[in-house]
């Protein structure tokens, strides 16, 4: 074998050969009847029973060889009569044409139909003519017929095949497979690839899988699949169990499917040379919360003993509770309510070319998936092309966006949604060429759901390439099945929906979901997960210097191939960022400065001005400057403009006198990226310079620039031009300003284009929820709020037409305030007390402001406990507050009243207090203790441990919370909470309320009834341990307990250890199994120890002869002459070991030579098969085809 070909499969050796014990019968060359297809003799194009038979491959002469008539799916192989181990096997191609073995496999069966056939080995090199190339066999069945099936058009050219092992049944603990993915193999009973996407052909499939330590063997049925992709040469299939069962995919892996199902597909990803985007795209949509996204896994796939590729093992889309989860309808579901569900279907380009389709009101091709075509009534079928038509007919209603009549009610918007930004993520033109929608029964909503179809996504489509230059979103430049990108226009088009989307973008932004650092993780762990896969595959189909399907280009490699994604990933974050203009929570680093003392205010503005312009700073504290205005500079210059963010946190900046020359302000110079917010510049500062005077004197370069939650009530004094409230000037005009929720207090004095809020805007800006209440002089052409383009709405001056005009009364008795919030009463932006404040602020512990219905305008009531604001306290305060503990957002909430009990906390106890006072129940003095505790806990990593937490209380509650916080590395199964007997299933509402890093547990009553006892178990849950899990702690923290008389207890935080529990070592490899050196030469075994969780990694090692080779570490040091075995033992008590035979050589073996006995005409190689020249160091060698001994004196 080629040293080349030995590196390519140190992985495959390592991970999948098997070291036998002593008592293993020695393995030997074996013999038998030669078997194969149908040969040919090239002189005459026929068959021949004297040249080129299957009897020529095991003739032991190079000269000859084998050749079939067929150019593919062609083998020749030996019936051994009996059953035997195969150990290893060995070829050499035929004269000429040593690229023919590349690919080839090698099978064993005991079927002479082959029907039953496992992979041995597949051959990742071009052959070396003339010479017999070895692999070991890891696969420990025995088997009576073996194979070597030839590469695609190579008509099985072999020139020599040998196979060795010993006779025997062997066992079904080891399997090979192809790479470190699980290996699929199909064998169909006619011998042929599928040709059609409608014949099911009857066939048996081998999985093997978990380093080979795993099989799965059933008869099933295989077809053709799919659309575009059935027209290319790698074919993609369906295949459907045939043994009347359902089956787990890889089960009992870490990978197992979670469905058990028939039916599966083949995905053959040709146009992807990535290999990657379908479970990349599968990923952001797990990600984003999808209720069923389809389980995929990429497989190395042979099919009929021919190696196909690369290829994605998938769910095929049907009705499971693991897929897509919805009732399975039978013939006789024909009446309401049963006839109301199941229902899939797929809106759907090709769904003419189906026998059971229709055509909505609108043009829109829908095919019924479920119940299939051969199973769906006439009575089925009009109910869904009706209740379609329905729901399609409320999208274009005119009352389309009423949330309770309009298409909510036929449509749910978050499932779309979630389909929505996977498709646009992935800038997937065909997002709705091919759309999955199911149905369920008595559920009057259509669910868009699952995704599907991702090959040309991330920037692999030249019909929208390059994706992220676009304006707009990927489905209006992209393709869709009839009128769907009309409808999808009407959803995106209603403001409630688009502002769900943002909400939605932004929030799975936050929790890190959609993170360019995980997401390229992903990427670069898939890379690397396929890359022994991708190589085999493109050497199978050489396309990478090749445009396929709609690739943009040909770049030559599988890393520039991948590199797009990697590229794509970062640029469409930032895009749909930009496009939603959310600003994603930045994770606090290094570069990040947490500001209390007017020394680190002006630390910070030097540090900018140093150069550091993309820094964060967040004001922990209010930061009063006097004393200090000398040493301040404003933050950013011309050189260093400020591009980071600044967050105020609601703090105020005082007595800050700041004076200058151009570019004066609290900031001097800005640029995009620049974000500043929650801030107030007290009136109690100034502001005084020569040109663009402001809190924010102006910009420079290009880019956004964000304001919001600002407010100004400094006096700025301009002696040049270009004063404002915010930001004085936006010097060519290539910023744009993004203004929102500010305000200016303060008298504006300066030349022309000064005003209240901006200067000079430039164009495309945005002004929103903005006010003025001070005087402006220096304004230009009556432009006093601001100068310039922008895009104004509901902005409020005292001193201007240019925009909504007001009164001082105005801003002091609520109406500026009320309108500033649109009316908002839930977690409004601004706040006033009436009576106090003279105008609005952003301090939430004023007042929220209501119009009443004579016109004037009111706080909410102050009634602890009033949260629907009805002015009095019943049951409805206790439903609301409970709906907004568990998470809820309840329309009319008066989050400032929630405080029932006036504890300063928003908790259970507060809706205990409200049913007490509801009822009459006094307030109780009798105190109480309470605690929920539970032990120490072990778990493997990758396993599961469930853990008991109990309860133990001086008297009953009714009511408790509490946190179950984890350490890294582990996490509560999902669904696996289960609350004791000590919870009145009656009375009592349980909560499992998921948190990051645990969950959050709440039980209350409806009536405030008690716990049914004072002890026992409180609950049980399912603790996780990750893959890589080695030692970790669980906490129960933020206990509490009420009463019904209103006591409140607090149970002290409790944290226990989770110690790893011992993963054993199930087993040993070892690479070579067999080793010959030369006396005083040394080696290194590779070793593989699985799993590879295993907590014990330690091996004693032992020779059986130290005279001969001795053994340190994995080194083994040849002695002298003889044979010796090295044993490799487990340390963990789990009693595994692994053998090599050593042979030593020695110049007394008779085999010495010396390097100058050796001429050009002798042929040399090395023992692994690599042609040499000259000899350069002493070793073992293959001198004229058999082995010397050459010693090299140095």
């Amino acid at each position: 074998m080629k040293k080349g070909l030995f590196v390519f499969l140190l992985f495959i050796v390592a991970s999948c050969s098997i070291a036998y014990a002593q008592d293993v019968p020695a393995s030997v060359k074996l013999t038998g009847s030669p078997i194969g297809s149908p040969n040919v003799d090239y002189g005459t194009n026929q068959s021949s029973a004297t040249v080129n038979t299957p009897s020529c491959a095991f003739d032991g002469k190079f000269s000859t060889f084998y050749a079939s008539m067929d150019r593919s799916r062609t083998w020749v192989g030996l019936d051994l009569g009996k059953a035997h181990v195969i150990t290893k096997v060995g070829w050499s191609p035929r004269e000429r044409h040593a690229q023919r073995v590349l690919l080839g496999v090698f099978e064993g069966s005991n079927s002479p139909d082959f029907l039953d056939a496992v992979p041995l080995y597949l051959i990742p090199e071009q052959g070396i003519v003339k010479e017999m190339s070895y692999a070991d066999v890891p696969v420990s069945r025995g088997f009576r017929y073996v194979r070597y099936v030839g590469p695609n058009d190579a008509r099985c050219n072999i020139a020599e095949l040998e196979f060795y092992g010993y006779e025997g049944a062997g066992d079904d603990s080891r399997w090979y497979q192809v790479t470190n993915l699980p290996t699929v193999s199909i064998h169909t009973y006619a011998g042929t690839d599928p040709q059609d996407k409608v014949t099911e052909m009857p066939s048996n499939i081998t999985i093997t899988y978990d380093g080979g330590t795993r099989i799965q063997e059933y008869p099933i049925t295989a077809r053709g699949r799919g659309n575009a992709s059935w027209n290319f040469p790698k074919k993609p299939l369906r295949i459907k169990f045939a043994d009347g069962k359902s089956h787990h995919m890889l089960k009992d892996s870490q990978q197992e499917s979670p469905a058990k199902a028939k039916k599966w597909t083949l995905i053959n990803n040709y146009g992807d040379k990535t290999l990657m985007r379908n479970c990349l795209a599968f990923e952001v949509n797990k990600r984003l919360g999808a209720v069923y996204t389809p389980w995929c896994q990429p497989v190395d796939v042979i099919l009929n003993g021919e190696y196909k590729g690369c290829y994605q093992l998938c769910d095929q889309i049907t009705i499971d509770k693991a897929r897509v989860p919805i009732v399975e309808m039978t013939e006789f579901d024909n009446e309401e309510p049963m006839v109301s569900g199941g229902y899939l279907v797929e809106i759907d380009a090709y769904a003419n070319q189906e026998s059971s389709w229709f055509q909505s009101s609108r043009g829109i091709p829908v095919t019924i998936k479920f119940p299939g075509d051969d199973e769906i009534t006439t009575q089925q079928q009009n109910y869904i092309r009706n209740y379609f038509n329905l729901m399609e007919s409320s999208v274009y209603s005119s009352n389309y966006t009423d949330p309770v009549n309009g298409y909510r009610k036929y449509l749910d918007v978050e499932s779309f949604l979630k389909h929505f930004i996977t498709g646009e993520f992935s800038g997937n033109m065909d997002t709705y060429w091919s759309t999955y929608m199911y149905k369920d029964r008595e559920e009057n909503q259509f669910h868009v759901a699952p995704c599907w179809d991702f090959d040309l996504a991330f920037d692999n489509d030249d019909r929208i390439y390059p994706v992220n230059s676009r304006r707009d979103w990927a489905y209006r430049d992209g393709s869709s099945a009839g009128n769907m990108k009309n409808f999808v226009n009407r959803l995106i088009g209603d403001n409630a929906t688009y502002q769900q989307l943002k909400q939605m973008w932004l929030d799975n932004r936050k929790m890190g979901l959609l993170d360019e650092k995980t997401l390229l993780a992903y990427v670069d762990s898939m890379a690397q997960e396929l890359d022994a896969s991708q190589r085999l595959n493109f050497i199978r189909w050489p396309i990478l210097n090749q445009t396929v399907h709609q690739n943009v280009s040909a770049l030559g490699s599988y890393k520039a191939e991948v590199d797009v994604i990697r590229n794509y990933i970062p640029s469409r974050l930032a895009w749909i960022d930009d496009i939603l203009d959310v600003q994603p929570d930045i994770i606090y680093s290094d570069s990040t400065y947490y500001i209390s003392t007017p020394d680190q205010l002006i630390a910070f503005s030097r540090d900018v001005n140093a150069g550091a312009q993309h820094v964060k700073a967040f004001l922990e504290a209010d930061i009063d400057m006097e004393g200090y205005s000398s040493k301040f500079k404003p933050i950013g210059t011309s050189s260093c403009s400020f591009k980071g963010r600044f967050d105020g946190q609601g703090h105020r900046i005082k007595n800050l006198h700041i004076s200058g020359g151009d570019y004066t302000g609290l900031f001097g110079v800005v640029s995009g990226g620049a974000n500043i917010s929650n801030l107030i510049l007290d009136s109690s500062c100034s502001i005084s310079g020569a040109n663009y005077v402001a809190l924010a004197g102006g910009s420079i370069g290009a880019g956004r620039v964000t304001f919001s939650c600002v407010g100004n009530e400094a006096p700025v004094n301009a002696s040049g031009v270009n004063a404002a409230g915010i930001i004085g000037y936006n010097r060519g005009s290539t910023c744009s300003f993004v203004i929102s929720d500010c305000y200016n207090a303060a008298d504006i004095v300066g030349g022309s284009e000064s005003a209240a809020i901006s200067g000079w805007v430039g164009t495309n800006s945005e002004l929103q929820n903005c006010y003025n209440i001070g005087t402006v002089q220096g304004y230009s052409y009556r432009n006093d709020f601001y100068r310039g383009s922008a895009t104004v709405l509901n902005c409020y001056s005292s001193s201007t037409t240019q925009v909504n005009r007001i009164t001082a009364d105005d801003a002091a008795s609520g109406k500026l305030c009320y309108l500033l919030n649109n009316g908002k009463v839930m977690e409004p932006i601004w706040y006033q007390t009436i009576g106090e404040d003279t105008h609005p602020i952003f301090d939430a512990t004023h007042s929220v402001v209501l119009k009443a219905d004579d016109g004037t305008y009111y706080n909410i009531s102050h009634l602890a406990g009033d949260v629907n604001g009805n002015n009095v306290l019943d049951e409805g305060d206790a439903v609301l507050l409970t709906s907004y503990l568990i998470g809820e957002t309840p329309e009319d909430f008066y989050e400032i009243n929630a405080d029932a009990n006036l504890d300063g906390n928003i908790d259970v106890a507060d809706v205990v207090t409200i049913r007490r006072m509801v009822s009459g129940t006094p307030l109780g003095n009798e105190p109480f203790t309470a605690e929920l505790y539970s032990s120490n806990a072990s778990v493997k990593a990758g396993g599961t441990r469930k853990v008991t937490v109990w309860v133990n209380m001086s008297r009953r509650a009714t009511a408790y919370e509490a946190d179950i916080v984890l350490s890294e590395g582990l996490s509560v199964k999902e669904g696996s909470v289960a609350f004791g007997t000590k919870v009145n299933s009656s009375a009592h509402v349980a909560y499992v309320l998921p948190r990051e890093n645990g969950v959050r547990l709440m039980v209350l009553a409806t009536n405030n009834e008690n716990l049914v006892s004072t002890t026992g178990t409180a609950l049980t849950f399912t603790l996780v341990g990750g893959n890589d899990f080695a030692g970790g702690t669980y906490e129960i923290k933020n206990q509490f307990f009420v009463a019904a008389d209103g006591v409140v207890a607090r149970g002290e935080d409790a944290g226990y250890d989770v110690t790893l529990a011992k993963t054993y070592v199930t087993s040993i490899l070892l690479e070579p199994n067999n080793i010959e050196m030369v006396a005083g030469n040394d080696t290194t075994l590779s070793v593989t120890i699985l799993p590879e969780t295993a907590t014990v990694k330690e091996l004693n090692w032992l020779s059986s002869d130290v005279s001969v080779a001795t053994v340190a570490d994995g080194v083994v040091s040849a002695v002298a002459a003889g044979t010796a075995t090295i044993t490799a033992k487990s340390t963990d008590s789990s009693n595994k070991q692994a053998t090599v035979t050593v042979t030593v050589y020695t110049d007394e073996d008779g085999i010495t030579m010396l390097p100058e006995e050796i001429n050009g005409t002798m042929t040399i190689y090395t023992l692994s098969g690599t042609r040499l020249d000259t000899i350069t160091q002493t070793g073992i060698y293959i001198v004229n085809g058999k082995k010397r001994l050459v010693r090299v004196n140095k």
